[in-house]
């Protein structure tokens, strides 16, 4: 029953609005945390909560034996990538830790969000083999303008 409902669009579109509103008030609170804490501490305790959490998941869905199984069918050349890739998310934490103690929320924000856009618009369009016609390039650069406009 609950995959029917995940599978909806307005689920879908539900989970983006609750994860945008409950990002924009942890990033106000974490702004005023960071200046009390090392962000490296901070980073620290997040992972031990992680690890918790997971632990306890797999703990109380009892699988185990099968968790073991998937693990040991990884290969260890996906186990070196997921690594790397662990590692350079835990650095990118740190380091947008510790950008918060020196920008403003708003400021860092708004900036990621233009340029998520730009990015994602351009990507989508080069592997998707779209075109990148004059209106493409109109509205991105709209885009950037109103985001350069609200940031400043």
């Amino acid at each position: 029953m609950l995959d029917n409902v995940l599978k909806t669009k307005n689920a879908f579109l539900l989970f983006i609005v609750i994860t945008t509103i409950y990002g924009w008030c942890i990033k106000f609170w974490w702004k005023k945390t960071i200046t009390k804490y090392n962000p490296l501490i901070i980073v620290i305790v997040e992972v031990i909560i992680a690890f918790l959490l997971l632990l306890g998941i797999i703990i109380m869905t009892n699988n185990h034996h099968k968790i073991r199984l998937e693990m040991s069918n990884i290969l260890v050349q996906d186990y070196i990538y997921l690594s790397i890739i662990g590692l350079i998310g835990l650095f990118i934490s740190y380091l947008g830790t510790t950008l918060y103690l020196h920008h403003n929320v708003e400021d860092m924000e708004m900036s990621d969000f233009i340029i998520t856009i730009l990015i994602n618009t351009l990507v989508i369009y080069f592997f998707t083999n779209k075109k990148f016609t004059w209106h493409v390039f109109t509205g991105l650069s709209l885009v950037a303008a109103g985001g350069y406009l609200i940031v400043k």
